[in-house]
């Protein structure tokens, strides 16, 4: 299967996962959809169990019916991709400024003060699965 076939599916278990991580009350398991786990081999049909916005385990079949004593809430992927989200180590989104590129060195300059929150590139990279992101300055004029 293409890997843009499988991107919107990953996107959308991600955002799934990302949303009630905040406050979970119920653990949670991601049953049933191709598993690709960070360090282990693809799983046709596997889970992925969330407690408290973390990742308790991750495996082949049914998942657990209880953790802790607590009930598990299956969420149907059937069909789907479950994946971890991606890190993006380097990236300009939020049109993040820096300065004049008059000094190597400008203390009093932060390019926290230029991110843009409306940029559309916040919301396409999370459509690409990223969750994490590093956000860099882009030169002055003159660099």
């Amino acid at each position: 299967m293409p890997i843009r076939h499988l991107v919107a599916p990953a996107v959308a278990l991600l955002a799934a996962l990302a949303l009630p991580a905040v406050a979970q009350d119920a653990p949670a398991a991601f049953a049933g959809g191709r598993v690709i786990p960070v360090d282990a081999p693809e799983i046709d049909e596997g889970y992925v169990l969330v407690h408290e916005g973390r990742v308790i385990s991750v495996g082949e079949g049914e998942p657990p019916a209880t953790h802790r004593g607590e009930d598990v809430v299956i969420i149907d992927t059937t069909g789907k991709v479950v994946m971890p989200g991606l890190v993006d180590t380097h990236s300009h989104i939020g049109g993040i400024g820096a300065a004049d590129a008059s000094g190597p060195i400008q203390p009093g300059v932060r390019v926290y003060d230029s991110i843009n929150v409306r940029s559309s590139g916040f919301r396409r990279g999370r459509a690409r699965g990223r969750t994490t992101r590093n956000s860099n300055p882009r030169a002055g004029p003159h660099a």
